[in-house]
């Protein structure tokens, strides 16, 4: 079975009843910053035929798998979208061949200090030297014959080391609470008395099915777009008010998670001019992998401000 699926928010699995979301906020993980991005790029070396490959996401296509390896078959595929075209040549040439399959975020070719690959701009301690910048985050693992059997893992960090040709970024984070007893490298989160009041809570929601979830979390991002609060009030014809009052307690537990997130600062993140910080972090851990973003700052602008669609 493939694993390839949308990171989601921490908040949205509640809607269902997925109870372990608690657990995920409790338990020791692995954090890695959430880069902006874009397209997405595919690479590594294919299990059936061998060879070195790059693509976007659609190489996992069941039907029809675009997966490229040479120039010929980034123009048969991708033609109709030069920009595309451009990037995927550059990452056939200079990308450097492994053994795993990996994907990561798109930042630009070498030779300048910023980069806006997509909302956020990013800049560089000094000119990059590389011919292309690329921010890796996922390995994957086959679990069957070929690319449609696999799953993802987020890489650890300095699994990829940076070439003369590929600057690799991925800044180093970790959890930081301020208790005296954290243990340095075991990343856990100090959550457990409003975690413990989730709990409580639950115990008296009615739960959605999926159908209805989805209707919720694209209801919570018109109000985003839209800079409107999300009352539990206006959404008692549609399901148990209690339900977003514990959906947006989860929100306020992930985003104190947010707060005890810090990254080493190694490029420095604008918005429209303005100083800002990433775009936020992921976590994964034995319940999961999610993104902990600010979705009243970053989805809003990715709703109105996002240059590339992710690939």
């Amino acid at each position: 079975m493939t694993n390839i699926k949308h990171i989601e928010h921490p908040e949205d699995v509640i809607l269902t009843g997925d109870l372990d979301i608690l657990g995920w906020f409790q338990s020791a993980g692995r954090l890695s910053v959430k880069i902006d991005g874009a397209p997405a790029i595919v690479w590594g070396r294919c299990p059936v035929t061998g060879r070195q490959f790059v693509g976007t996401k659609s190489v996992f296509n069941k039907k029809d798998p675009k997966i490229c390896y040479n120039g010929e078959d980034v123009e048969h595929y991708y033609g109709h979208i030069p920009v595309l075209v451009h990037i995927l040549q550059f990452c056939l040439e200079f990308l450097p061949e492994t053994k795993y399959i990996y994907q990561g975020d798109w930042i630009g070719f070498g030779g300048e200090r910023d980069y806006t690959p997509n909302t956020l701009t990013y800049l560089f301690p000094s000119y990059v030297d590389q011919d292309i910048i690329v921010a890796p985050h996922t390995r994957y693992e086959l679990c069957g014959d070929g690319l449609q059997e696999v799953y993802g893992l987020p890489i650890n960090q300095g699994e990829l080391k940076s070439t003369a040709s590929c600057r690799f970024v991925h800044p180093r984070c970790r959890v930081e609470t301020g208790h005296y007893n954290q243990h340095d490298g075991d990343n856990r989160f100090q959550l457990r008395g409003r975690v413990e009041f989730a709990r409580q809570i639950a115990a008296s929601v009615e739960f959605v099915n999926k159908k209805l979830a989805n209707k919720l979390k694209k209801m919570f991002n018109t109000c985003i777009r839209e800079g409107l609060e999300i009352d539990p009030a206006l959404f008692s014809e549609v399901c148990d008010p209690n339900l977003i009052r514990l959906w947006l307690l989860v929100k306020d537990i992930k985003e104190d998670a947010l707060y005890q997130c810090k990254h080493d600062h190694s490029i420095e993140t604008y918005f429209q001019g303005d100083e800002a910080d990433h775009e936020g972090f992921v976590f994964d851990n034995g319940f999961g992998t999610y993104k902990l973003v600010n979705r009243e700052v970053f989805s809003r602008r990715n709703f109105n401000h996002s240059r590339m669609a992710r690939g």
